[in-house]
């Protein structure tokens, strides 16, 4: 999905599209085989705002995938509702001739999610992408609440704290239920 930076008017532009089932399949595809589609298209709702040259791009992309655990190895229908806020600058504005290669340039937790544009037109779709490989997860896990494994582990976990009394202490044991019994 292409957009015109020209045609935008300067604050918030709403934005919806989807992305076709096949083609959101290739790009889960891109994080191994642990995701599939199911079955529908992914939704993209954004609000586009134009701030000069800045675009800020804001809003959720929606799809339902399939997963296996990695703790249980069920099979798992969820909808990934993912939350984007990403910054689009000019790549005129990044000027690197004044960096030398001694220099370099340190990047903080806001910059990883700002993007280049070149020209009067910018693709959502690439940010979409991105931001869908960023949000899978290459281990991916059920809700606690729902895995198997995890309560099957509590269960253990209980069990082991209930321990098995120790053979040395029977005597000892033995004579004292005699004591109880006889007061």
């Amino acid at each position: 999905m292409k957009i015109d930076i020209t045609q935008l008017h300067e604050g918030a532009n709403p934005v919806t599209f989807s992305v076709p089932a096949a083609t959101f399949e290739a790009i889960i595809k891109e994080v191994d085989d642990l995701y599939e589609l199911d079955g529908a298209d992914c939704e993209v709702a954004f609000d586009v705002e134009r701030y000069d040259t800045t675009l800020m791009v804001k809003g959720t992309i929606t799809a339902p995938v399939i997963f296996s655990c990695a703790r249980c190895l069920e099979r798992n229908h969820e909808t990934m509702q993912l939350k984007l806020s990403w910054t689009l600058l000019p790549r005129s504005a990044f000027a690197t001739s004044d960096i030398t290669e001694e220099e370099g340039v340190e990047l903080t937790a806001d910059d990883l999610d700002v993007s280049f544009y070149d020209g009067d037109e910018v693709d959502l779709f690439e940010i979409v992408r991105e931001a869908i490989l960023l949000d899978l997860s290459p281990v991916p896990k059920c809700l606690v609440d729902s895995c198997t494994a995890v309560e099957y582990l509590r269960t253990s976990a209980e069990e082991a704290e209930t321990p098995l009394p120790d053979p040395r202490w029977a005597a000892l044991r033995a004579l004292q239920a005699q004591t109880i019994k006889k007061n």
